[in-house]
């Protein structure tokens, strides 16, 4: 056995070890993207016309109880509807972080729902029909207006969902 056959034999043997992390690390990172939901918003899509505002405030009819969250959504676009506090630092950055995400992505549309500086979860059952446990607190409408993720039961699904996209959204952009 030559010197060069063992290191040739190390060579291959380091080879297959970097494949195998590779493909390792590809299956993980499509498990957490798909797991994640972001495969379901993370597409590309024709561009739209803006014909309907994209960051807004929207006044719910309080004498119609309990408001649907459904009704906000813009039908054709992916819609991220936003429950927030004026004074909230989270709600602010989060508002600041989708004007940006915008730019990129003016087929989603935002709903901002403000709670008021004195509003209490049993109160937004009714109202809302449904908890919200913190601001922002963040339900987001797929483009045939269906839910796809919402803030339920402390786990902040829509939360990390939303950060994900605006993320892969920059990421993809700044390029």
């Amino acid at each position: 056995m030559t010197f060069s056959s063992v290191i040739a034999g190390k060579y291959r043997s380091v080879l297959a070890v970097l494949v195998l992390t590779g493909l390792l690390l590809g299956g993980v990172y499509y498990y957490f993207v798909f797991y994640s939901g972001l495969n379901k918003v993370a597409t590309v899509l024709p561009a739209l016309a803006a014909s309907v505002p994209a960051n807004e405030f929207v006044h719910p009819d309080y004498r119609r109880l309990p408001i649907q969250i459904a009704d906000y959504a813009a039908s054709g676009r992916y819609t991220i509807v936003v429950f927030h506090q004026q004074r909230c630092p989270d709600c602010q950055r989060l508002d600041r972080e989708l004007e940006v995400f915008q730019k990129y992505r003016k087929d989603v549309a935002v709903r901002k729902i403000d709670l008021g500086d004195h509003w209490s979860s049993e109160g937004t059952v009714r109202d809302f029909g449904r908890k919200i446990w913190w601001t922002p607190f963040v339900v987001i409408y797929g483009s045939d207006a269906k839910q796809l993720q919402a803030d339920d039961a402390g786990k902040r699904n829509a939360w990390k969902l939303l950060n994900k996209w605006i993320a892969y959204e920059h990421g993809k952009n700044s390029q």
